[in-house]
């Protein structure tokens, strides 16, 4: 998993107790609960908000030119965008069940955690092997953002091929 919670723990975070700083961060997921308002205005002059809003954050270089343009053009199709901003209502639509509700995951898990994400605070990692019954692996990445696999490919392939190397060979 790459800068990616448990749900239960997201879901807790947003909505149950209350993580104050993690709300800050959120902000955008409530945005998003507005209907055409968000599409119409990320999608504004070439997708202006969005690069700005998505892509400030990451290492100066990361997205190239060309790179924002791909994004551009996959999220300029009908329905893409609104496709993307569902997922963050249907969210906090229908917020998840208490983490006692979801089954552990027995399945050997990695997670790549780039340590300056400005969306998803690392408190999020805290408690999080409570929900794994099978070996589960977090590793930090200092000075990379959300954005790990593009910011930090070759520690992020580094890190997958020795969690890779690790696993049992499964016959069928």
């Amino acid at each position: 998993m790459l800068n990616c919670p448990h749900p239960a723990d997201f879901s807790q975070a947003l909505m149950g107790a209350g993580n104050l700083e993690q709300m800050k961060k959120s902000w955008y997921m409530f945005f998003f609960q507005l209907p055409d308002v968000p599409e119409q205005l990320l999608a504004a002059d070439d997708f202006r908000l969005l690069k700005a809003f998505a892509y400030s954050h990451a290492r100066r270089g990361t997205f190239s030119a060309k790179d924002l343009k791909a994004y551009t053009e996959a999220f300029s199709k009908p329905g893409a965008l609104t496709g993307g901003i569902n997922w963050y209502r249907a969210m906090l639509r229908r917020p998840l069940p208490p983490a006692r509700l979801f089954p552990p995951v027995s399945a050997p898990t990695l997670v790549i955690w780039g340590e300056r994400d400005h969306f998803l605070g690392k408190e999020l990692t805290r408690g999080m092997k409570r929900h794994f019954t099978g070996k589960v692996s977090i590793r930090y990445l200092p000075g990379v953002s959300h954005w790990v696999q593009q910011e930090a490919p070759g520690r992020v392939n580094a890190l997958l091929l020795e969690f890779f190397k690790g696993l049992k060979k499964v016959e069928r």
